[in-house]
């Protein structure tokens, strides 16, 4: 009788151990397969972000331009303007502003040749991040921090980069409309107007191009 419930304990323990085992043996697996499901939806998510701030480019025929300003023309460049050559074209600068020579005489407002370098931002400048690189914003024009030749500090102007935004627009954008949605047109690149209980602004949505 005694070695009957000896034989019973024994497989009842031998039974417990076993089942204790495999569960260890298939928690591993779960957790896996958990961690797995979440990795693909944080990498979907990320293409997702991509995919919200790619650029998108726009026919020009496809404009409907509502208001179409001239740019403004000035007989004499401000006191203290700096002159710069870039690609064989001069231009001169004055407080976030670019001027070039009119064909008539004068000096006409121009924008920002990209690649003109400049020592320091204009007073007023916003700074955006975007992709966690910091671009340099004033006017309709973007820059970005160089290091010139001789290790020095310099301001790059560069291409306006998909979904920044930024507080303002320059007095001379163009309102324009494509598919009836009411867009700002400015050195061939597309605003849209946001506001969000975290920022309000104006959206790099689009880029303009003149080819069919």
């Amino acid at each position: 009788m005694k070695k009957i419930i000896f034989l019973i304990t024994l497989f009842i323990i031998t039974t417990g151990v076993q089942e204790a085992d495999a569960q260890r043996r298939r928690t591993p697996r779960h957790r896996h397969k958990v961690r797995h499901h979440n990795n693909r939806i944080h990498r979907a998510k990320r293409r997702q972000t991509r995919r919200i701030i790619r650029r998108t480019t726009f026919r020009r025929a496809r404009l409907v331009y509502r208001v179409r300003p001239r740019r403004a023309i000035v007989r004499t460049l401000p006191v203290g303007y700096l002159t710069f050559n870039h690609r064989r074209n001069r231009f001169f600068f004055y407080r976030g502003r670019y001027y070039r020579p009119a064909p008539a005489g004068g000096y006409v407002v121009a924008v920002a040749p990209r690649g003109l370098r400049i020592r320091a931002l204009p007073v007023g400048y916003h700074r955006v991040v975007v992709s966690s690189r910091p671009y340099y914003y004033y006017q309709g024009t973007y820059y970005t921090q160089v290091t010139d030749q001789n290790n020095q500090t310099a301001y790059e102007v560069a291409a306006p980069p998909a979904g920044a935004v930024v507080p303002d627009l320059p007095n001379d954008v163009a309102q324009v409309t494509i598919d009836e949605q009411d867009l700002y047109e400015y050195d061939n690149t597309l605003y849209r107007k946001v506001a969000t209980d975290e920022v309000e602004g104006y959206e790099v949505y689009g880029n303009v191009s003149d080819k069919d």
